[in-house]
């Protein structure tokens, strides 16, 4: 046991004796909330944030597609658009999430992972939904208008204020000596 610390965590996450989380190569960091002790004497992290937003994603995206698979039976065209203009708009629509959610949700597993999760990421995550479902409903609708472009415009200014913020943190960070530590767990007892 070296300043406190019992135990540690491969990918540079060290535990203290209280339970609470830092990462080990930054003097000023923040403590991570989330973390429980195992049966195993794994510690892993919840991170309650990307965990949310991912699940409302994965609802978001059963629903887009349930929108597309439910006009494609009336209108029987099993693969592609048929030319049908609504559908084609659906399909965007499902598209459209499909391309922009994932790294959104990587910037956001990262930056909460980094932060150790503030409001302001609860609100963003929250924001980027919102969007989306907006995305979606608006692409129903001919043309452009208020939801669709509203919707896409949002999408894009969380998704570059949070890859700004990510850079921007990468390089306030003090730098790495040595490299990472991706040794296997071990204990006080063994070190």
């Amino acid at each position: 046991m070296v300043n406190g610390w019992v135990g540690r965590w491969p990918r540079g996450l060290v535990l203290s004796h209280e339970g609470a989380a830092y990462s080990d190569f930054a003097s000023r960091c923040k403590p991570l909330p989330a973390v429980r002790v195992c049966r195993q004497g794994v510690y892993p992290m919840i991170m309650p944030i990307s965990l949310t937003i991912a699940g409302a994603a994965a609802i978001l995206n059963v629903w887009l597609s349930l929108r597309v698979s439910r006009l494609r039976r009336p209108l029987k065209i099993a693969v592609g658009d048929g030319g049908n203009e609504v559908l084609q708009r659906r399909m965007r629509a499902h598209a459209n999430f499909s391309e922009n959610v994932p790294i959104f949700l990587i910037l956001l597993v990262l930056l909460e992972f980094a932060t150790g999760g503030d409001l302001w990421l609860w609100g963003a995550a929250i924001l980027f939904i919102l969007a989306r479902i907006a995305h979606a409903f608006g692409m129903d609708r001919p043309g452009a208008n208020a939801l669709r472009v509203g919707g896409i415009s949002v999408s894009w200014i969380v998704l570059l204020g949070l890859g700004i913020y990510a850079i921007i943190l990468a390089y306030q960070s003090p730098p790495i000596r040595g490299g990472f530590d991706v040794s296997p767990v071990r204990s006080a007892a063994s070190s």
